[in-house]
């Protein structure tokens, strides 16, 4: 069996098998590894939808083995979130949980997700509107903060591709950097809770 075929079958362990036994150690002792060497780049059924992952990132590793971002964030969002609402996720990646914002507000109310990364924006914007036909997501490329302007942004990590910093690592190259528009974002007070 091959090691590609037998991280396949690990993963549909660690998603569908009930309980936790061996599960941490098959992560720690094989998978991890496997899939940030050997990347599988493909998309992932999450609760609220589907979106692109690339394994190589720890941050995409982890919905493509367990199915979720962050279970009890999820959770608390799920509890919380009603019809009416308004959901703004300001550094939203590839929008896990602008999707589940967007499923749990309902068809008629919003969800604002913003993401700098041009690549994350445009995976964001495909999971949203492509991948999950989701029509009350809007997306903004842009950087949140109090003063209007521009930033770089540096990618402290490459094996964590959501570990973005304003503050340059001592060993970043300029290669690294991305900048991007920075703007405060207003959002009218009548729309949020």
């Amino acid at each position: 069996m091959s090691a590609s075929v037998l991280a396949r079958a690990l993963r549909a362990y660690l998603r569908y098998a009930p309980g936790t036994v061996g599960k941490a150690r098959l992560v720690g002792r094989f998978l991890d590894e496997h899939l940030r060497t050997r990347p599988a780049h493909t998309t992932v059924r999450l609760r609220a939808g589907k979106i692109g992952v690339t394994t190589s990132d720890v941050i995409q590793r982890y919905p493509y083995l367990w199915g979720e971002w962050e279970p009890n964030l999820s959770a608390f969002l799920r509890d919380r979130l009603r019809p009416g609402d308004t959901f703004i996720d300001v550094g939203a990646h590839r929008g896990a949980f602008s999707l589940l914002a967007s499923h749990a507000v309902g068809p008629q109310d919003h969800v604002i997700a913003v993401e700098p990364s041009p690549r994350f924006h445009d995976d964001l914007t495909t999971a949203a509107i492509t991948a999950n036909c989701r029509t009350n997501m809007q997306s903004i490329r842009s950087a949140v903060s109090d003063t209007h302007g521009r930033q770089t942004l540096y990618l402290e990590d490459p094996t964590n591709l959501g570990h973005t910093t304003a503050v340059r690592p001592r060993h970043a190259g300029v290669p690294g950097a991305r900048t991007a528009p920075k703007n405060a974002k207003h959002v009218d007070k009548e729309r949020t809770r």
